[in-house]
Order: C-alpha cells, then structure tokens, then sequence
C-alpha cells in the first residue's frame, strides 16, 4: 500500500464530477466553466472526458502489491489468528515477500521485503493484539478455564465429525543436539576434576512426529540446517529407521513442509483432526490453507500448556525415547 499522508487531494465527491462531466459532455460547456461551477481541478474533468481516467478509479499512484493480494493475505491471517496460530508483523512481512515472489509481482522493496511504509498501510486493515498473557504462577498451574474450554472445543469437533481414534492426530517437535554428555564414571573419591571428552559440535537437528489416538504413527522427519542437499550427505540418514524422512531448512524447524508430510502419509479418511501447538516457527498460513483444501481440521493446544496437555511431550518425547529408537 502507498505511504498515507496527512495532505488532502481530493475535494470533491464522486457526484459532482460526474454532474460536471455531463455537464461538458451533454451541455456543451467549457471546461474551465465546469471547473469554477463545481469547484474541482480543470485537468480532473478533462481527463475523465478523455477518457484518461476510468470511473470509479482513486487518486495517486497504483499500490506497489494489488489490493486483491493484500486482501487475501489479511483474510488468512485473521483466519490463523482466530484459530490460535497468531503471526507476529516480522512473519506476516515474510509472508507477503514469498508471494509476491511465488506471483511474480515486482516490487521496489529493498531486498524483495516490504518495509514500514507498507506496513503502515496494511495495518489499517488489521491490527497488532497481544495474546492473552500468563504470569509466572499462572503458567505453572495452567489455567482451568483456558483449559475446560479447549477440551470442550476438541470434543466439539470429535462429536459433529463423528471422528474415530485412528484420524485424530498430534504432532510435535523435539530437537537432538550432537554435543556428547559424559557419563559417570569410576574415579577416586575426594577427586575434585574428572576430564572427559566431549565433542565442540552445537548442530541440532529437529525431529518431527506424528501419532493418533490409536497408537499408529507416521514416519518420523528429520531436519538438519542447510540450504541444499548437500547439508543432508554429512548425516548417517541410511543408519536412521525404516521410513524416515529426511530434508533441510536454512533454521532447522518446520516451514513449508508440514502440510506436505502429513497429508501425504495420514491416509484417504475424511475428516481428520490434527492437535498441535501455535509455535512461532510453524508454518501456518500455508499449513491452513492445505488442510483446509483437504478437509483436515487443525486445532492449536493453548498457549504456554504444552509442557502438561502436548501428548508426545508427556510420552514419546519423555527422556528422549523417540531419538533412541530413531538414531540408536
């Protein structure tokens, strides 16, 4: 969107230059004349006499990205922010700058990424909220009626899908880093150091998994960080389990591929149920928009929950028994 200024350009509404075209038009008069009598610029009448410029368009220069875009943009993250997967502005100016990319839309933005001035306009729009905030004490006892009300709405959705174990699905995230932790070993008793090796390595990979309520599970993703293959051949992918798949991110979390591994693998069952929660490092727009397309429905634990209602964390990912069975 162009910069909004405070300068006022037009003074006159749309029927009076339109009683001034006709005027031109029809009565023969001048456009000077026309221009005294309604109180508007010479050059306005004579351009939409012209035929320079079409009825019902807006002064100013065009918008860098089209209004339809900007629209559609809003629409979805207004969509994601009901259903709990809320986009920070840094996120949403990504996302503009990958679809006008993906559209072909040249923009004059530095780098291909909007700046402020766009944000400006955009945000008459939408609007920044912050999400309901837990404090300390809060957060360790949950709360019991954010609580109540997202098991009320997941049992909602189970009741009016007549939705079965084996299409209710929840995903999560965990994180192996490749720094070896020494264990205890048999030393002199009053010794004060015991050296022991470990590697300098800080590379983490994220793994990725997916369970129903049934006890079936997809196959694991890894993500190492890397921008191309290559990042993948200094990894033991072929000692990995049967299955599992293996891909890159330039940060090593989950963006567009999220969509792509879970439709692929869940099945032809219709309606599906997929629990996660509302990370920031989640790929959301492009998630909503496949599910959607699927009819998959994606719901968001509540935030600041997920150490007590995030079921992988309280089982799979419970002292890392799923990257034992992965890498060991």
């Amino acid at each position: 969107m162009p910069r909004k200024s405070k300068n006022i350009y037009q003074q006159y509404s749309s029927e009076s230059l339109e009683r001034a075209v006709n005027a031109v038009r029809h009565n023969g008069m001048s456009f000077r004349r026309a221009s005294q009598t309604y109180s508007m610029p010479k050059t306005t009448i004579m351009d939409r006499v012209n035929g320079n410029m079409k009825p019902g368009s807006k002064p100013g220069r065009k918008p860098v990205i089209p209004i339809e875009v900007e629209n559609f943009l809003a629409t979805k993250i207004m969509t994601a922010a009901e259903k709990g997967f809320g986009l920070s502005k840094k996120q949403v100016i990504i996302k503009i700058s990958r679809l006008c990319n993906a559209k072909g839309i040249k923009t004059p933005f530095e780098s291909s990424i909007p700046g402020n001035d766009w944000w400006r306009g955009f945000k008459s729009e939408v609007t920044l909220r912050k999400p309901e905030k837990l404090n300390t004490s809060r957060s360790r006892m949950m709360n019991r009626l954010v609580v109540s009300n997202s098991f009320v709405e997941i049992g909602q959705v189970i009741t009016e899908n007549n939705l079965q174990s084996d299409v209710i699905w929840n995903a999560d995230e965990t994180g192996k880093g490749f720094e070896h932790n020494p264990f205890n070993v048999v030393a002199r008793k009053g010794a004060k150091n015991i050296p022991g090796r470990t590697g300098n390595s800080r590379e983490n990979i994220t793994i990725l998994a997916y369970v129903n309520a049934q006890g079936e599970k997809l196959p694991p993703l890894c993500v190492v960080k890397g921008k191309t293959t290559k990042s993948l051949e200094s990894e033991a992918t072929v000692d990995g389990q049967d299955g599992t798949l293996w891909t890159y991110q330039e940060k090593a979390w989950r963006c567009d591929i999220l969509g792509d591994i879970f439709i692929k693998n869940c099945g032809p069952k219709r309606t599906q149920l997929l629990i996660m929660d509302s990370h920031g490092s989640h790929e959301t727009l492009g998630l909503l928009d496949e599910a959607k397309k699927e009819n998959i429905i994606v719901m968001a634990l509540p935030p600041y929950t997920s150490h007590h209602l995030q079921p992988l964390d309280k089982s799979v990912f419970l002292h890392g028994s799923l990257v034992k069975v992965i890498f060991l």
